[in-house]
């Protein structure tokens, strides 16, 4: 074998030189060299994942606030929807309170109105009655002062028509 190598032209020393040389580059690299690119591949590796569960995260969250927009979203329109339905009670009872009380009072005023006009009435039907005895008594007592020629007390006919009505 010997003679083989030889034939080869390898010389032993200086196949272990370079493969003691290769070492030594090879610990050199990997102490000095593979060491930060390693560390530096499994920050930017660790970053890269970080990144994606951040992503990942960030849509979840989307869309965990989007559902949650359309819920409010959908309970305010229900809520102004309840709004409206309310204020278009109220209003229609407020209106049908409204109209009652204008029903009241101008059935309040109606009846104020026909007792005053009963009281007015009343005393037209008074005055006329007191006019009508004055003209009777003063008819009357015209006639007897024309068929007896003596004086009419007035006065007392009219308290005598007064004694009658009473």
């Amino acid at each position: 074998m010997g003679e083989l190598i030889h034939k080869l032209g390898i010389d032993w020393k200086l196949l272990v030189a370079n493969i003691v040389t290769f070492l030594i580059v090879l610990w050199v690299l990997r102490k000095f060299a593979f060491a930060p690119i390693l560390k530096v591949l499994d920050a930017r590796r660790a970053l890269a994942a970080k990144t994606v569960d951040q992503e990942k995260a960030t849509r979840e969250a989307l869309a965990g606030a989007e559902a949650q927009h359309k819920e409010i979203a959908a309970q305010a329109r229900r809520e102004a929807g309840d709004v409206l339905v309310a204020a278009r009670t109220d209003a229609q009872a407020m209106k049908e309170r409204l109209v009652a009380e204008a029903k009241a009072e101008a059935e309040k005023i109606l009846t104020e109105a026909r007792s005053e006009l009963r009281r007015e009435r009343a005393a037209m039907m008074d005055g006329a009655k007191k006019d009508l005895a004055d003209l009777v008594v003063n008819a009357a007592g015209a006639m007897i002062e024309k068929k007896s020629g003596k004086a009419f007390d007035a006065q007392s006919a009219r308290e005598a028509l007064d004694e009658m009505q009473s």
